[in-house]
């Protein structure tokens, strides 16, 4: 699901057997996007300077974005545009599956590229290295989450190994080392802040697969992307 090491095809249940290593995963990935913008350099006191900041910013979500193919940004897209036509049932799903994007889906892609590049950039400008590292921890946490409260509403496709891997033992075991590594490094309010947040993107996110009949692999990517934001977020608004 990266591009960390070769592509190959396995099987449902080996798929499914990852779920459980999603924290390591996201650690791995957090901890390359932010080795690269480490070293840009442009140090003040631990922080980044201004235009270093941008710079760092930018390598960061693009990074991030490259190194898991895209593929959670193209399922926040579908999500959005499904959302965003008002349809429900399979008129929902025919339009989360239509490869063409349309309007809702260039509006959310902007406001949530547009907006992780703004808050990256604050967090690098106030010091906030620990949440570079901790961001996909909490988005694959959130997806491990989302796949555990949508195990009964499983549709085909990839997500549906995803759901059958999402077992109490897996989803508590996940949250408990996002919870350890969220403060060790974050502060603990904006630990809190982002449980708080993650927790509204989960339930949101299950509200709606539930309303349509179903979770798939597109609404399991889009909360990996507004959880990784929501970190940032409250970076911004509590350090």
């Amino acid at each position: 699901m990266t591009r960390i090491g070769p592509a190959r095809i396995v099987s449902p249940e080996a798929f499914a057997g990852t779920l459980v290593w999603f924290p390591i995963v996201g650690l791995v990935l957090g901890l390359l996007a932010t080795f690269a913008v480490f070293a840009l350099g442009g140090f003040v006191d631990g922080a980044v300077d201004s235009s270093r900041a941008t710079a760092g910013a930018l390598l960061y979500v693009g990074l991030s974005a490259w190194l898991t193919r895209g593929l959670h940004w193209d399922g926040l897209s579908d999500v959005a545009d499904a959302w965003g036509s008002g349809a429900q049932g399979e008129k929902f799903w025919q339009i989360m599956k239509d490869s063409r994007c349309g309007a809702f889906g260039v509006l959310g892609l902007v406001f949530f590229a547009g907006g992780q590049l703004l808050v990256v950039r604050e967090s690098l400008q106030l010091g906030a290295w620990g949440a570079l590292v901790f961001a996909p921890i909490a988005g694959r946490v959130a997806l491990v989450c989302l796949a555990w409260a949508g195990r009964s509403l499983s549709r085909p496709g990839l997500g549906q190994s995803f759901l059958a891997g999402a077992t109490p033992f897996v989803a508590l075991s996940c949250l408990l080392q996002a919870t350890v590594a969220g403060f060790l490094l974050m502060r603990w309010e904006a630990c809190v802040f982002v449980l708080v947040l993650s927790t509204v993107v989960v339930g949101g996110l299950v509200r709606l697969g539930r309303r349509n009949g179903g979770v798939n692999g597109d609404l399991l990517g889009a909360s990996i992307v507004c959880s990784e934001t929501a970190v940032f977020f409250a970076v911004c608004v509590l350090y």
